[in-house]
């Protein structure tokens, strides 16, 4: 019969689980998963034309494609006319949580207009926020982290 078990070097698990812990409320984490998003988004829409879903983006009006043509601008469809916007894509990161946002803008009247253009653009194409392929990124990024402190990293 066994009187019971002994358990060693509880200190040290206890400490690679409280630093596993600090990892996942990691401002630094949480930046590297802002940086990602913002390129995701970016990638995503002016690249592959896609949604969040993967879908194409819906064709521009026939009247905007036109508008486009005539001024020298692609149409196919990408949400960026300028690139104004999305130069105004934006992340904060906390020990707590991380932001993506459209910020202001490079030029005088933009605080709102980027915001709200996103905000109008996203009713018809939903092209800002986050995909089933970035919440495995996220995941992926969060256990790399978390086994590094885990090893003592």
């Amino acid at each position: 019969m066994v009187d019971g078990v002994r358990v060693t070097g509880s200190e040290k698990l206890s400490r690679r689980i409280s630093r596993a812990i600090r990892s996942i409320k990691n401002k630094a984490v949480l930046a590297e998963i802002g940086t990602y998003l913002q390129g995701a988004i970016k990638f995503r829409t002016q690249d592959e034309h896609t949604d969040i879903f993967g879908r194409k983006f819906k064709d521009y009006s026939p009247g905007y494609k036109m508008f486009r043509q005539r001024k020298g601008y692609g149409t196919e469809v990408d949400l960026t006319l300028t690139g104004g916007m999305f130069a105004a894509l934006r992340y904060t990161a906390t020990d707590d949580y991380v932001r993506v946002f459209f910020g202001a803008g490079s030029s005088r009247g933009t605080d709102t207009q980027h915001p709200a253009k996103a905000f109008y653009l996203q009713e018809e194409r939903k092209f800002f926020g986050i995909s089933d392929e970035d919440v495995r990124e996220i995941l992926r990024l969060y256990q790399v982290n978390i086994g590094g402190a885990l090893r003592g990293r």
